[in-house]
């Protein structure tokens, strides 16, 4: 897993390393995760990083997931393709 999708983990944990939300402040995390990361990178790595940390997160913060991709107007629909192939090929595996 890269730099960006540790930190995007981290950032669903709350447990993300750069700045820390506040009352006050309740998004500046979100913000500051948007600056460091998703504005710089390029939308297939984007893509990726949401890719690789759907796979290992917990059910729990699937709804902070896709609420983030959503506010960062991240196109999760691309990626399905490559989920249900591999839930399809998981499937068969299991059939064998």
């Amino acid at each position: 897993m890269d730099n960006f999708a540790r930190n995007l983990k981290d950032l669903l944990e709350g447990n993300y390393k750069y700045v820390k939300n506040t009352k006050l402040e309740e998004f500046k995390g979100y913000d500051d995760f948007k600056e460091r990361f998703v504005i710089v990178s390029s939308t297939k790595d984007v893509l990726e990083a949401f890719y690789e940390v759907y796979k290992v997160i917990d059910e729990r913060l699937l709804p902070g997931f896709f609420w983030l991709s959503s506010s960062y107007n991240i196109k999760l629909y691309e990626l399905l393709p490559r989920v249900l192939s591999e839930k399809l090929s998981d499937g068969k595996k299991r059939d064998i």
